[in-house]
């Protein structure tokens, strides 16, 4: 099984927000259940703000729907911005 971490600075924040993402290799979904377990370690909350994987993926499909949608990823509208 392996740990996968996202380590992102918050400038509102006075700790680090930490996404941690599911476990690999697992039976069915240990991986998240293990992930979801780390969110709540004393350890690591004393030093980071856990984020839930939840909240991190809506928010890259938030992202993703909005470059789709908003002509923003554009290569003209890229190129005007660019000027």
């Amino acid at each position: 099984m392996a740990l996968v971490g996202l380590l992102v600075r918050s400038p509102v924040s006075a700790k680090d927000l930490l996404a941690i993402l599911p476990f690999t290799g697992g039976i069915g979904e240990d991986g998240e259940t293990i992930a979801e377990l780390f969110s709540f370690e004393k350890e690591l909350t004393a030093v980071f703000t856990p984020v839930p994987r939840t909240s991190i993926t809506l928010a890259i499909r938030n992202e993703q729907g909005f470059q789709m949608s908003s002509g923003m990823t554009d290569p003209d509208t890229i190129a005007a911005l660019g000027k």
